[in-house]
């Protein structure tokens, strides 16, 4: 195994022990996640600001050194934006937002190594 692996694998754990699975945390953001899914606006904040901390913590424990953990939640609440009909409500809303941003933040790292 890479040094590389070793961290994402680290990563991959972490993420798993995150311990985002809350009842009442699920059911508020699927029904958030659904008007999203529409287009409503207003749903789109409620979301960010329910998540913005978890996922700027989430993003602290990439090391970029041209990126900002901020830069990362600014990217993955814009792409959740842009590609929000391809939601899944069949997937905790959280579990596509950390899948997103780790998947924005890994290829981001790629490319600086390049």
């Amino acid at each position: 195994m890479t040094p590389e692996n070793i961290h994402v694998i680290t990563i991959f754990s972490d993420f798993e022990d995150m311990n985002l699975n809350t009842d009442l945390y699920n059911s508020k953001s699927y029904f958030l996640m659904k008007g999203l899914k529409k287009g409503d606006l207003g749903s789109f904040e409620k979301l960010y600001k329910m998540y913005y901390s978890k996922l700027y913590g989430f993003s602290k424990k990439f090391d970029s050194p041209t990126l900002q953990p901020d830069d990362f939640v600014q990217q993955t609440f814009l792409k959740i934006w842009d590609e929000r009909e391809q939601l899944s409500e069949d997937v905790l809303f959280d579990k596509q937002l950390y899948v997103i941003c780790r998947n924005l933040i890994l290829n981001h790292l790629k490319r600086e190594k390049k």
